[in-house]
């Protein structure tokens, strides 16, 4: 459900349509259009989710988008074109690789340090709690104190929620990451 999107003023969503182009290409357009992730779907309780990492290193891989919201969860995004092979099942092992090593080795600290340098090659102002709040603003919700994120922050970064993005998902890998959600209650999305 992610393909169709792009820009066409602030704020404002328009579909487009991606069906060639590379991945370099699709991650982007996430990035700059993060009200496109569908957050409530994903995170009833959160109003919204801003990108902090892109092409964040776990492992011996990099996960393309990383993302968090502002009660505190992240969302580990993998974008797939249906031209790429992966875009079958083997993207949600890929998911469920970074989800086991994010509850492994990351902690707090981890994702702050992640987000600083993201802002900072971003050269987006007012650390990561300005971001979010801004993000928070635009929605027409409260902002929240830096101390309240991190606390939030630190009782969840062990569960991030898995998301695979792309033009279009093979029938098998949604069919396995429906079976992962409803069975043994994995919080992967395609």
């Amino acid at each position: 459900g992610l393909a169709n999107i792009g820009s066409t003023r602030k704020g404002e969503i328009s579909e487009i349509s991606f069906d060639s182009g590379e991945e370099e290409d699709f991650e982007p357009l996430i990035e700059e259009n993060p009200e496109a992730i569908p957050v409530a779907e994903i995170n009833p309780l959160a109003k919204v989710a801003v990108p902090i990492g892109r092409q964040v290193t776990l492992g011996n891989n990099s996960l393309d988008l990383l993302f968090l919201d502002d009660t505190g969860s992240l969302f580990v995004i993998e974008c797939k074109l249906i031209q790429n092979p992966e875009a079958r099942r083997e993207v949600v092992s890929q998911l469920i690789e970074y989800g086991m090593i994010i509850e492994k080795d990351w902690d707090a600290d981890r994702v702050k340090a992640i987000a600083d340098e993201y802002l900072l090659e971003k050269r987006i102002e007012g650390g990561l709690i300005g971001y979010l709040n801004r993000a928070l603003e635009r929605m027409g919700s409260p902002a929240i104190p830096e101390k309240v994120l991190i606390q939030k922050l630190r009782s969840k970064v062990k569960k991030p929620f898995l998301i695979a993005a792309g033009n279009r998902m093979d029938q098998r890998a949604l069919v396995l990451a429906d079976y992962l959600k409803k069975k043994i209650k994995l919080p992967i999305i395609c």
